[in-house]
């Protein structure tokens, strides 16, 4: 007799309700890359997951949860609340979603000088450029 596995479950955990991510266009002007440091410098992580897509990380906790991690408004919480599924959670399922994840400028301009790609809008903009030779390895 072949057993089930258990139903994975969202009890005790609460890690999709302490952040949001945005998806965001791949980087193809200077205005773009320009932006990723915006993003960073306040305090925001950008990333690349699996399927390089571009997302930044805003890390906040949702206001309606509580100190337990259980949801104030469970019966009336956000369709996207209500679709998550245990199989795609970083903790019990897909497990880390970054690929490639820039919390400040350092890790961003060491992955943009390794990416023929970007490194060619970057030379276009003498700000970038500077700002990459300068905080890049």
């Amino acid at each position: 007799m072949k057993h089930k596995a258990p139903k994975k479950t969202c009890a005790g955990c609460f890690l999709c309700c302490t952040y949001v991510t945005i998806e965001i266009d791949e980087p193809k002007t200077v205005e773009d890359i320009d932006a990723l440091f915006w993003y960073i410098d306040h305090g925001l992580t950008v990333f690349i997951d699996h399927e390089n897509d571009w997302l930044v990380e805003v890390r906040r906790k949702c206001d309606y949860l509580t100190p337990e991690g259980l949801c104030k408004i469970y019966e009336d919480r956000p369709i996207v609340c209500r679709d998550h599924e245990p199989d795609d959670c970083e903790k019990h399922g897909e497990g880390d979603v970054h690929k490639h994840l820039f919390a400040n400028r350092k890790m961003l301009c060491d992955f943009l000088k390794k990416k023929e790609k970007y490194w060619k809008i970057i030379e276009t903009s003498d700000i970038l450029k500077g700002i990459v030779e300068k905080f890049g390895s």
